[in-house]
């Protein structure tokens, strides 16, 4: 049995999880510092994204011999998720309204808000994935 679209889209959750972390870290390498302390940066990037990775890879291991859409598991986990990429969003509308006025450069405040809207989609779809015995035809 190969991997499955479910188990794909939990690791797909894991690695934004991942890419959500590492963003205010690789900023300066691209030029794209924002002025905010440090511990903003946990709050706004490592939290959010240390959810959405443990949430992944354990979806990802649940996921393996069984089926993982429609489950509690996938529905509760992916709905953590998405409010972890809300969070992302929501925490930097500000510094996109920086960038609106010429306080922040555009660059850099749409490199902090590049992951906010592929955790979110990526984690409702895991949460709303039809379950195996779920009947989509019309």
């Amino acid at each position: 049995m190969g991997v499955t679209g479910e188990v794909r889209r939990a690791l797909a959750l894991a690695v934004l999880g991942a890419w959500t972390i590492v963003v205010p870290y690789l900023d300066a390498a691209f030029g794209l510092e924002v002025d905010v302390a440090q511990r903003v940066e946990v709050v706004d990037h490592v939290i959010p994204g240390a959810v959405a990775a443990v949430v992944g890879a354990t979806l990802a291991l649940l996921g393996r011999g069984k089926a993982l859409a429609g489950r509690p598991a996938a529905v509760v986990g992916g709905g953590v998720s998405a409010l972890a990429g809300f969070w992302v969003l929501a925490t930097h509308a500000p510094l996109v309204g920086d960038a609106a006025r010429a306080d922040e450069a555009w660059g850099a405040a749409l490199w902090h808000v590049s992951t906010a809207l592929p955790l979110l989609v990526v984690s409702v779809w895991v949460a709303l994935a039809p379950g195996p015995d779920h009947d989509v035809s019309w």
